[in-house]
């Protein structure tokens, strides 16, 4: 089924221009990995909305697997109920690993050692959901509440976006209102049905290099919103990436079947008015009022096309 963590995103840190990633359960900072994105995703659906508690959760937990107790095999995550006893042990993959039935296997050997009632495989893109029974029996379902309960999450707030690489960090001169709007806009943007999130390595094309905000690889390496393939076979992705100061980054690439993608790059800065003016590096180019729009997706499209 479908990924539950699709609309969260991790924290991240940039350091001598590499990205670091926040991990909320051994309060450590990471190396950026596929596999690490889509573990700490999890972590956020499952603190932020699924309503566990980082108290009672842990990441990295030892093995007992063979005859010799002895494994240099670890947990991706484990949840412990109200008694402290495992309720759901989490096994995350690469957006580029398919949970198949291999990973399954992994996940119920794995599963003989935590012995949680519940088990789920995740790549960011699908889920799978497992209860154990007697022996080696299992049931796949898709009802996340057998397991707990889903919130309504707390607001994503415009610090909720900076901690993410979505907006740069130096917008603090603007008053709470821009802010709130602002957030509005992005959560809009980002969690928008019309369009799924993928993280992508970008490699910019050299003529476009002039043209790009002063940023290395690793910042403009980020999460895209990805839309559904278009009727010739095309398909655009499109993502927000913060820079240092009050501005942001808008990329669109739309690759086209046995053709090179097409790059568009524009600069984003909120005005003190509470609109995003985008721009290339040439010249001002387009105005965008957050406050008249709902459908943000579209909008910034429409703009950068």
């Amino acid at each position: 089924m479908p990924s539950r963590i699709i609309n969260h995103f991790p924290v991240v840190q940039y350091r001598d221009g590499l990205k670091y990633l926040f991990n909320p359960v051994t309060k450590q900072w990471l190396v950026d990995r596929p596999e690490e994105r889509v573990r700490l995703r999890t972590i956020e659906f499952l603190t932020r909305e699924a309503g566990f508690s980082l108290n009672r959760m842990n990441t990295e937990q030892g093995l007992q697997i063979g005859f010799g107790g002895a494994s240099d095999q670890r947990t991706d995550i484990v949840c412990f109920d109200s008694s402290h006893q495992p309720l759901l042990l989490v096994e995350c993959k690469s957006e580029s690993i398919r949970i198949d039935e291999k990973t399954v296997i992994q996940g119920a050997r794995y599963n003989r050692s935590v012995k949680a009632p519940y088990v789920m495989l995740t790549n960011g893109i699908t889920d799978v959901l497992i209860a154990t029974k007697e022996g080696d029996e299992a049931e796949i379902f898709k009802d996340w509440q057998r397991i707990s309960g889903l919130h309504i999450e707390s607001v994503r707030d415009f610090s909720y976006w900076q901690k993410r690489g979505m907006w740069g960090s130096g917008a603090d001169g603007f008053d709470h209102g821009l802010h709130e709007v602002l957030s509005g806009w992005l959560t809009r943007f980002w969690t928008d049905e019309a369009a799924q999130n993928q993280y992508i390595q970008v490699k910019i094309p050299d003529y476009l290099e002039l043209e790009v905000p002063k940023l290395s690889y690793n910042v403009l390496s980020h999460y895209f919103r990805v839309l559904p393939r278009e009727d010739d076979g095309s398909r655009k992705a499109i993502s927000i990436i913060g820079g240092t100061k009050n501005e942001a980054c808008a990329i669109m690439i739309d690759a086209r079947s046995g053709k090179e993608p097409i790059w568009s790059v524009m600069e984003v800065n909120l005005s003190d008015v509470g609109s995003l003016q985008i721009s290339n590096s040439a010249e001002f180019r387009h105005e965008l009022d957050l406050r008249s729009t709902d459908n943000a997706m579209t909008d910034i499209l429409n703009l950068i096309i």
